[in-house]
């Protein structure tokens, strides 16, 4: 490292006192209008106010307001402020008790006493805003199997699906207990505010006026900002933001007649500029000194920085679910649940998973991640993705640990192990009839999961490496998807990602991941992923085998194509006569979804549909004119799905 120049004390210090001269004086002022009014709503300071209807919290390239509290004004008559970008209609703004009322824009157009609830209302972890203590939570289970009781039964269920039921309770009358037993046994849980008051004289009919209860709408406080925003206050000004390029957000300071800041003497600016260059100075030896003796555990060590950010971003994502997020346990613990890590039952790149106990007995897998920096990345991405999921088909988390670079999730245990090895434990059999259906029953589960997570997850999720390693199933044969560590959040009203590298397993992965010439990035990335697995599932890994071994220019989806077409289902992949039929229809769903282009491929929800049609309603997809290498589908090393194992 160069060594400092003796100067540079000196010219920080002038740096500094230039700086501090034109923080304030020099920032063009947007708070030239005291307030503005969009519809009946007045609109003024700590809000900020853009008339136009879009998701683009970086329109301005500086506004006055505090950072999260933008108002969009649609058609200058409906105030609307964003949350997890989904749109809410503001009711009331309350400047004197610092409070906003909201109604959901959906609720609100539909307009119903039993309207349909698709999103949960999730506030992130760097907002300003909180429920208040008049806030209470009804707990929406959806498609369930289970029979609850007839005062919670909603007669329309949201969802709409036959011989199934759906249940409205608010967070008073869910016994912690239950919670987990309902979400088995339920397609989704959807989390929606209200306010208590208007709950409590309806607690016993939510089931029929839940829609109106929701109209009423809910109350979020917002609370102080920065202390460099109480400053600027205290000095006259209004506190703004500037958005960089890179839409992070910089304090700036705007004041109404460009004097607020010279209350602070030019004495003072020159004092607080020689010190903070001396202060500077001396933080950068002890940098120095830090770097020589620099101890291992991040905690201790200055840079690990970013690891203790990933545990706050952890930690923040997480309190937001009250009692029901995921329980907290000491690192010590984790050691003595897994019986000191003597029982591996999978390994990959970023983490190695073993079997444990919880202290009531009950079986879980322990995912410990190693200590290096990109696992730290992988495990921030997967829990604050899989704590916003709630769905029958998805691994759910029970606890985690986190302290430095020590990093541990705790899932519940699937007893029958991973898709994968299910597959290979039967790959030399006759796809028999039962075991042709329970393979189907798998794939839609598989579906349902990924169309939950491309719609109706409260934050839009593509997971980028759907295979069957990542697949776990329950002791029903119920699947659950798993490992969220390469997964990526893509707002509501979008469908593209941007994205760079390359992410997912090699034979399972898109087309246009690797070459954007194929198309954009999106949710069709999983569809693709979700055909080719498909496809092995019902024979294609085998077929795979024997045609490479043929051919070293036949692109296997080609050949099933052929033979899917002439019908010859049975006599090329062992099927029994009364499951020829079903293997046709997912052969067909399959290569459909594996369409080069992403436009052509079908979403999850069209995927579904096909999966409900019998197979004379559906067409052969476009045929692939392509050929290419054959892709041999291997494991990826710097992934593993939380709780499937190979056996030895």
């Amino acid at each position: 490292m160069p060594l400092l120049s003796p100067l540079y004390p000196l010219s920080l210090s002038l740096i500094l006192l230039i700086s501090i001269h034109g923080t304030y004086s020099s920032n063009p002022n947007p708070c030239s209008s005291s307030s503005y009014l969009c519809g009946d709503i007045t609109v003024t300071y700590p809000f900020s106010f853009y008339n136009s209807y879009s998701t683009d919290n970086t329109a301005n390239s500086s506004y006055c307001g505090y950072p999260g509290l933008r108002i969009y004004c649609y058609d200058n008559e409906y105030p609307i402020l964003f949350l997890s970008s989904y749109n809410y209609t503001i009711k009331n703004i309350n400047y004197t008790t610092d409070t906003i009322s909201l109604i959901d824009t959906e609720i609100l157009l539909q307009n119903s006493s039993t309207p349909k609830i698709r999103h949960n209302v999730s506030l992130t972890a760097n907002t300003l805003l909180n429920y208040t203590e008049l806030v209470v939570e009804l707990y929406f289970f959806i498609n369930c199997t289970t029979f609850g009781p007839n005062y919670n039964a909603i007669l329309n269920p949201a969802g709409g699906v036959v011989k199934k039921y759906s249940y409205v309770f608010p967070e008073t009358l869910i016994p912690p207990q239950d919670y987990y037993e309902w979400v088995d046994k339920c397609d989704q849980v959807v989390v929606a505010p209200a306010l208590g008051p208007v709950v409590e004289p309806r607690v016993w009919n939510l089931s029929t006026s839940y829609g109106s209860v929701l109209l009423d709408g809910f109350q979020l406080e917002w609370s102080d900002p920065s202390e460099d925003c109480l400053l600027c206050e205290k000095r006259g000004g209004q506190c703004g933001y500037n958005v960089t390029s890179n839409s992070t957000y910089i304090t700036t300071c705007f004041c109404t007649d460009g004097n607020c800041d010279k209350k602070t003497s030019k004495h003072t600016r020159v004092i607080i500029g020689i010190s903070l260059g001396i202060f500077t100075s001396l933080f950068a030896i002890c940098i120095l000194c830090l770097l020589v003796y620099r101890r291992r555990d991040e905690n201790v060590w200055f840079f690990g920085t970013e690891e203790r950010k990933r545990a706050q971003l952890v930690e923040a994502t997480l309190g937001n679910f009250k009692f029901l997020a995921p329980k907290r346990y000491n690192f010590s613990e984790i050691r003595k649940m897994t019986k000191s890590f003597n029982q591996k039952i999978g390994q990959g790149g970023f983490a190695s998973v073993f079997k444990g106990e919880l202290m009531d007995g009950s079986p879980v897998a322990m995912k410990v991640f190693k200590d290096r920096e990109s696992s730290g990345v992988e495990f921030t991405s997967e829990v604050v993705s899989i704590a916003r999921t709630s769905h029958v088909n998805i691994v759910r988390l029970l606890g985690f640990s986190i302290k430095g670079s020590k990093r541990a999730l705790i899932y519940e245990f699937m007893s029958n192990g991973s898709l994968d090895k299910y597959l290979r434990e039967s790959e030399n059999s006759t796809l028999s009839h039962v075991k042709c259906t329970r393979l189907f029953e798998i794939a839609v589960g598989i579906a349902r999961g990924l169309e939950y997570l491309h719609r109706d997850c409260s934050t839009r999720i593509v997971h980028f490496d759907i295979k069957p390693h990542n697949i776990l199933l329950d002791q029903d044969y119920c699947p659950k998807i798993s490992d969220f560590g390469l997964a990526k959040f893509c707002q509501p009203k979008e469908s593209i990602i941007s994205m760079s590298g390359m992410r997912g397993t090699i034979g399972y992965i898109a087309p246009e991941v690797f070459s954007r010439n194929f198309g954009v990035v999106s949710s069709k990335s999983d569809v693709y992923s979700y055909g080719m697995m498909v496809l092995e599932m019902f024979g294609g890994k085998e077929h795979k085998t024997k045609s490479t071994a043929s051919s070293s220019e036949i692109y296997f989806p080609d050949s099933i194509y052929n033979f899917v077409e002439q019908s010859n289902i049975c006599s090329m992949y062992g099927v029994s006569d009364d499951c020829e039929e079903l293997v046709r229809k997912m052969m067909i769903v399959g290569l459909w979804c594996i369409q080069l282009m992403p436009n052509t491929r079908p979403t999850m929800s069209a995927v579904l549909d096909m999966l409900e049609r019998s197979v004379e309603d559906l067409t052969m997809p476009p045929k692939l004119h392509i050929s290419l290498p054959p892709v041999l589908v291997q494991e990826a090393t710097d992934s593993t799905a939380p709780n499937s194992y190979n056996q030895q």
